[in-house]
């Protein structure tokens, strides 16, 4: 049967970007129920979150362990030798990165009817990861920066930013957290 990994999607990263290599061994041989045998097409190893990788990475190392009695029903054959931990190398593929200057413009506003604000800076640096493709077709106009006023107060702040990408850009993810300076006044 062959070992796995769950892959969480995140950080512009999806499980089509990732060959994953587990070693020493990648498959072991058991017998079982016909039940569980049934259950199990792989056994998993444990998670690897794809947001955790850093921006820069193209490839990862974890070590895991098997507890073979967390599978019901299914037991190593006499012989077989569990290694004490396996590597799972995770190397991204098709994957680029990219860093545009969104300018002030580009930054709207929700939950406040009687605040304006003004962007402090002329554009905000933000960086992002994701399908080569997609990444190639991204430009600045294409992303919005949004800030949430809701109970927020008169006076020069720093409010994060939640960055929005158009339909077009489903496996892109911008990389890191952003605040975007303003002053906030009261509408006229």
């Amino acid at each position: 049967i062959p070992l796995g990994v769950n892959l969480i999607p995140g950080g512009g990263l999806q499980e089509e970007n990732c060959k994953v290599t587990i070693s020493p061994i990648d498959t072991l041989n058991i017998y079982g129920t016909p039940a569980a045998l049934k259950t199990y097409k792989e056994l998993i190893l444990g998670d690897i979150d794809l947001s955790k990788i850093d921006f820069d990475d193209r490839s990862v190392e974890h070590t895991f362990t098997l507890d073979m009695t967390k599978f019901e029903g299914i037991h190593l054959y006499e012989g077989q030798v569990l290694p004490e931990k396996f590597t799972v190398k995770v190397e991204l593929v098709n994957v680029a990165t990219k860093e545009l200057e969104i300018p002030a413009g580009n930054v709207k506003s929700t939950g406040s009817q009687d605040l304006d604000f003004m962007v402090q800076k002329d554009y905000i640096t933000v960086k992002f990861r994701g399908d080569a493709e997609q990444i190639k077709k991204l430009t600045a106009a294409d992303v919005v920066l949004m800030l949430d006023l809701t109970d927020k107060n008169v006076g020069p702040q720093s409010i994060a930013a939640k960055v929005v990408l158009g339909n077009n850009f489903s496996k892109v993810a911008a990389w890191g957290k952003y605040q975007v300076d303003v002053d906030l006044s009261k509408k006229r």
